[in-house]
């Protein structure tokens, strides 16, 4: 999904740069996006590491602890894709991203 085609309050520019993208395969799944409008682009914040919790309470714990210390970008939160999600710098500076599949209600 391009910022373009992006919900609610995401920049709309530049359009072409990826908002959201998800590839699996099995149980590996790979979340990743460009870096945010006005976000300068340095070595070191060209990534993020994508944790995919099994729980409200696994991303819960996780997000908490690997935040200590460090700084949220975006607050654990529900997404437009059905997820809970947040995103932080740890106080090492490594970008993590925390997703929770919510279920899906038949």
């Amino acid at each position: 999904m391009p910022f373009s085609e992006g919900p609610g309050e995401v920049p709309k520019e530049p359009g072409d740069r990826i908002l959201h993208a998800k590839l699996t395969k099995g149980l590996a799944v790979l979340m990743a996006s460009d870096t945010m409008p006005g976000m300068p682009l340095q070595r070191g914040n060209n990534f993020s590491v994508s944790i995919n919790c099994e729980s409200l309470q696994e991303i819960e714990e996780l997000f908490t602890a690997l935040g200590e210390k460090g700084k949220v970008s975006m607050p654990l939160q529900d997404a437009f894709w059905g997820a809970r999600f947040g995103m932080l710098t740890d106080q090492f500076g490594i970008n993590w991203m925390f997703n929770f599949e919510k279920p899906k209600l038949s």
